[in-house]
């Protein structure tokens, strides 16, 4: 059993050997695909738990401290609101996001994390793994106008069509 997230009532969700028991109704209202999963089964018996394929206990954590915060919000400043979650916590929201089928959540963990991201390699290759241009686009953006070309660690963690493409746009800078 989680810790902190196994509350009272709720949906008994497994996650690797972790228990999550918390309401159903943010994993209903947000994705059809966990309405449809919570549907089928009898969820409030830790004996019958809905089980989570592909995600690790932390990562669900992650979304779950988010979609029911234990804490109120006391102000815009409280580390504990969705503002101060870290990169990570953010990475992994914007994951089970896209995993889970959460369209509205998929957008505010990339919103979030446009101002955070700074690193232009990791921006393109979030970009590309979560299918959002923006991302692309600004990586390609920041690579092509810096002074140093890109290093060959750099060019490790880009798909060749990639560091071919940029080649060839800081060619035309």
């Amino acid at each position: 059993r989680h810790p902190q997230y196994y509350l009272k009532d709720g949906v008994v969700l497994q996650v690797e050997k972790t228990l999550f028991k918390v309401p159903r109704y943010m994993f209903e209202n947000s994705s059809r695909l966990l309405a449809d999963m919570l549907s089928e089964v009898p969820t409030n018996n830790d004996d019958l738990p809905v089980e989570l394929q592909d995600v690790t206990p932390v990562e669900f954590e992650h979304l779950v401290k988010f979609l029911y915060p234990l804490k109120p919000i006391a102000s815009p400043t409280d580390p504990t609101s969705s503002e101060h979650l870290d990169i990570s916590q953010w990475l992994s929201i914007l994951r089970l996001s896209t995993l889970f089928e959460m369209p509205s959540l998929l957008e505010v963990s990339k919103h979030f994390l446009s101002s955070s991201i700074t690193d232009p390699i990791q921006k393109i290759i979030l970009g590309r793994t979560y299918d959002h241009q923006p991302w692309v686009k600004e990586g390609f953006t920041a690579l092509c106008l810096r002074e140093n070309p890109l290093s060959h660690d750099e060019g490790k963690m880009l798909s060749k069509e990639d560091v071919i493409s940029l080649a060839a746009a800081r060619e035309e800078v």
